[in-house]
C-alpha cells in the first residue's frame, strides 16, 4: 500500500527505485550487525540462475508499482 502510494506521487518506477534501495540498506545493516559477510564464500560457489530471483523480484515490484496505482 505505501509502495502504491509513492508510486500515485513520484511513479511507478521511482517507487520501485526507491523500494528496493531502502530494502537492500536495510538488509545490509541487518546483515552487518548479525555477523558480517561470512557468506562471501558461499554465495560465490553457488551457480548464477539462483540470483534470478533477485532480478524477477526487482520486475514484480516495478510492474506492481505501476497497475496497482
Amino acid at each position: 500500500a505505501v509502495n502504491a502510494r509513492l508510486s500515485m506521487s513520484a511513479g511507478p518506477f521511482k517507487a520501485s527505485f526507491w523500494n528496493h534501495l531502502i530494502g537492500f540498506s536495510f538488509l545490509t545493516l541487518l546483515i552487518s550487525a548479525a555477523g558480517g559477510w561470512t557468506m562471501q564464500q558461499s554465495l560465490t560457489s553457488l551457480p548464477w540462475p539462483v540470483f534470478l530471483g533477485g532480478v524477477f523480484g526487482a520486475f514484480f515490484v516495478a510492474i506492481n508499482s505501476y497497475v496497482f496505482p
